[in-house]
């Protein structure tokens, strides 16, 4: 899990450069809130790439890297909201970089693993 946060963390940081096209991303999310046609641009957008986390999620659990009872669309749904507050993070505090994403994501695994009753 970790190396597939970390994997797009670094996707979105090649994108998210001075002309990137991501960093439109939090004022597209925005203007989604109040324009019905960014709306449904914006979520058509956002349900194929959450579709992309599902697959790779029944993979992870296919290849024993999650459990095999493991909720293959909560996780993704899971991770997939993790990628705008890193990428919120990074446009604006300037403080993470996809290594620290990495850490992180495996340590609550490792947490969330050694603990599955919580």
């Amino acid at each position: 899990m970790d190396e597939v946060a970390g994997s797009l963390a670094d996707r979105l940081v090649e994108l998210s450069g001075t002309d990137g096209p991501v960093r439109l991303a939090p004022q597209a999310w925005a203007l989604a809130m109040t324009d019905p046609d960014v709306r449904h641009y914006a979520k058509e957008n956002i349900a194929d790439l959450l579709g992309t986390c599902v697959l790779y999620t029944r993979r992870l659990i296919d290849a024993g890297h999650l459990p095999r009872d493991a909720d293959a669309t909560a996780v993704a749904k899971t991770l997939f909201g993790t990628l705008p507050g890193f990428l919120l993070q990074r446009l604006i505090l300037e403080d993470i970089t996809p290594d620290e994403l990495r850490r992180g994501v495996r340590s609550l695994m490792g947490t969330a693993m050694a603990n599955p009753q919580v």
